[in-house]
């Protein structure tokens, strides 16, 4: 383990927005509404291949506007929300001021671990390399080796915009939300054209030179069968510390 020094440096320097990601998400142009509708398919598929636990104390890492976190409050124990933007740390602490199991930590030093599951969704195609290594050097400090950690949605080198992007209008159709989810789009290539358009936008990880980071920062990891994203061009780990 590594002095709370050190974890407390590490801590301030992720940087799970950016680029200006973090803006682009922050501003109240953007209609939120459907990172609920990715919320649910994201708790739909972890209660179904997993189920949550009445014992659970869960770090939501990268939470967002905490949408995850509002669906699964009733079933699990303790919650904490962690994200790097100012933005949504705010609108966090508003959300859930009414729920004392539920704390908005604005550093990872204020999460009172270990934790038994840590949610990282939709998150590591905004982490460079460094920010991805420091996250999952932080993160030992708050895990044991029971500790799940789920880390979704992730983009894989090869990966096409294009065919991302139909297969996700493919899980709108089928779930009835297709209208939603083209406005989405249309305000996204509105706000933010270039990095709409382009893939280097994102941070790609191929499953094997993953799964080798993850092992050189004490993690075994296995892709997990059941897609927790709307595309099926993205994939799913699930890792756990090393005994």
């Amino acid at each position: 383990m590594e002095s709370n020094q050190g974890s407390e440096k590490q801590s301030h320097e992720i940087n799970t927005t950016p680029s200006d990601w973090d803006r682009y998400f922050s501003s109240t142009k953007i209609d939120h509404s459907i990172m609920g509708i990715w919320a649910e398919h994201f708790v739909y598929s972890y209660h179904k291949y997993y189920g949550f636990s009445k014992s659970d104390v869960v770090l939501d890492f990268g939470a967002g506007l905490g949408d995850i976190s509002f669906l699964v409050k009733d079933r699990v124990a303790r919650i904490f929300l962690y994200d790097k933007s100012e933005y949504f740390l705010g609108q966090l602490g508003r959300k859930f001021a009414s729920f004392p199991h539920i704390r908005v930590a604005r550093s990872l030093l204020d999460v009172q671990g270990p934790v038994s599951l840590i949610i990282i969704n939709s998150v590591i195609h905004y982490m460079t390399k460094s920010e991805l290594e420091e996250m999952l050097r932080a993160l030992r400090d708050l895990c044991d080796s029971k500790t799940r950690i789920i880390i979704s949605d992730i983009v894989p080198p090869g990966y096409s915009k294009l065919l991302d992007a139909l297969s996700q209008l493919r899980t709108g159709l089928r779930k009835k939300f297709l209208k939603k989810l083209l406005w989405f789009i249309l305000v996204n290539l509105r706000e933010n054209p270039k990095q709409s358009l382009s893939s280097s936008s994102f941070h790609l990880y191929g499953e094997r030179d993953f799964k080798q980071i993850l092992s050189r920062f004490g993690y075994t990891a296995r892709k997990t069968e059941k897609n927790f994203s709307f595309s099926n061009y993205r994939y799913t780990l699930e890792c756990r510390l090393k005994d």
